[in-house]
């Protein structure tokens, strides 16, 4: 049999990383099996998904970015009740859960949608209850909604967690004056 080589120089990007998947998987079934490769190209999508949504909040493009988010997160569940994904790669994807739900969270409050923001970040602290990102995003869209108090005891609670954390002690500035 005789192998023929491409030259992957000349092939647009799609085409290359498509022959780089290929490699990668055969690679990752030889190594530790197919349902491994099927975890990682749904990371990579998931991953992708993320930072459009990232790219989008950046130029204030909030329901674009949710759309995006709120996708990747009706894909999640699949990857995260598969038993197939076990150690690191489950908790890739439980850390890719939060990410999504902090920042669809954070879309939500900019939109006006306070409760949404809410309702979220709990998600996050029922996930992570030390989380004090979820904390701090429950403070702002408190703030937001004009619940000062109740900003003020997320605040505290986010404090607790990280005391090092500046933008924390701003917010809190901000609320008290």
């Amino acid at each position: 049999m005789q192998c023929t080589y491409l030259d992957i120089k000349n092939l647009s990007n799609c085409w290359y990383v498509f022959f780089c998947l290929i490699k990668l998987d055969t690679f990752i079934d030889y190594m530790y099996g197919s349902n491994h490769f099927i975890s990682f190209s749904r990371l990579l999508l998931l991953n992708k998904l993320l930072d459009d949504g990232n790219t989008l909040f950046k130029k204030d493009k909030l329901n674009e970015a949710s759309h995006r988010y709120q996708y990747a997160l009706r894909k999640l569940p699949s990857v995260l009740g598969n038993t197939a994904n076990k150690g690191a790669t489950k908790a890739t994807f439980e850390q890719l859960n939060v990410h999504l739900l902090l920042n669809l969270s954070r879309c939500k409050r900019k939109s006006g949608h306070q409760e949404e923001a809410l309702d979220l970040a709990d998600k996050v602290l029922h996930l992570q209850p030390s989380n004090f990102e979820a904390y701090y995003a429950k403070a702002k869209a408190h703030k937001a909604a004009g619940r000062l108090h109740a900003a003020l005891q997320d605040l505290t609670k986010a404090l607790n967690i990280a005391p090092q954390h500046r933008e924390v002690h701003k917010v809190i500035l901000k609320v008290i004056y």
